[in-house]
């Protein structure tokens, strides 16, 4: 099981203006987590979770872009519908942990 998916399964965003009424709004979430041997992507779409990863931790910073755009390319998305960018802090790899943030900001 990914650590990424587990993240967008419970990922929920609720309209906090009315405390008695909560409004659920369906967004698009990427995840990236790149702090193990295996880096992985996941999108979260309405009820779809789409996931890719590479299993070679020597190069993460080379393949995560291309990884991102296939994960977007199976979602039908573009940078532009994503509404959520997230990745995962650790425990792990602190130079995997600043690949995620880096790309993720970029």
């Amino acid at each position: 099981m990914f650590i990424v998916s587990l993240y967008l399964c419970f990922a929920e965003v609720y309209n906090s203006d009315d405390k008695n009424k909560k409004e659920k709004y369906n967004m698009n979430i990427l995840a990236v987590d790149t702090t193990t041997k295996k880096a992985q992507v996941a999108i979260k779409k309405d009820s779809d979770i789409f996931i890719k990863e590479i299993d070679n931790e020597i190069t993460h910073s080379e393949k995560l872009l291309p990884l991102i755009d296939e994960v977007l390319k199976d979602s039908n998305l573009t940078l532009k519908d994503i509404a959520l960018f997230s990745c995962v802090l650790g425990p792990g790899s602190f130079t995997g942990v600043r690949i995620a943030i880096a790309t993720i900001k970029a």
